[in-house]
């Protein structure tokens, strides 16, 4: 088990920020941005060590997901989450409605990638519905029957 906090507030810059301060030089985009990058260079050295073993690879399940949409911050007094209204998303769930903290799609409906040789096909796709609390009984199962 493996989980990054990046890219979430409080957004802390990492020398990969440096790569886009001129194209975002105000507010935390840039920091953001660099997080992000760290995080995919992070996951790629991940994904190369397992690769790197074919007995490792052959039985290691990577899942990739995120717990919640973008969130949204207040842009206009009195303006409540979930609204729609004053509210600025940053950044866009778009064409979603919605962000972090709502019910609605932007903030409940987010991606989910998983890779497992010989059991996955790459580049197969779903759009089953799944919650991330279906994945601790899945983890279980597969892990009391391997075979």
């Amino acid at each position: 088990y493996l989980a990054w906090h990046a890219p979430h507030s409080p957004h802390q810059r990492t020398p990969e920020a440096a790569l886009y301060a001129a194209r975002f030089p105000n507010g935390p985009r840039a920091a953001r941005m660099g997080q992000i990058t760290n995080l995919d260079a992070a996951v790629g050295r991940l994904l190369q060590a397992i690769n790197s073993s074919p007995a490792l690879n052959a039985r290691t399940l990577v899942v990739f997901i995120s717990d919640n949409g973008a969130p949204g911050y207040p842009s206009a007094p009195g303006s409540a989450p979930g609204s729609g209204g004053g509210f600025s998303v940053y950044p866009s769930n778009r064409p979603l409605l919605g962000f972090k903290g709502s019910l609605y799609e932007g903030s409940i409906r987010t991606f989910a990638v998983a890779a497992w040789p010989r059991v996955i096909s790459p580049g197969s796709f779903s759009q089953a519905p799944l919650h991330v609390t279906d994945w601790l009984p899945t983890f279980i199962y597969l892990g009391a029957n391997p075979g």
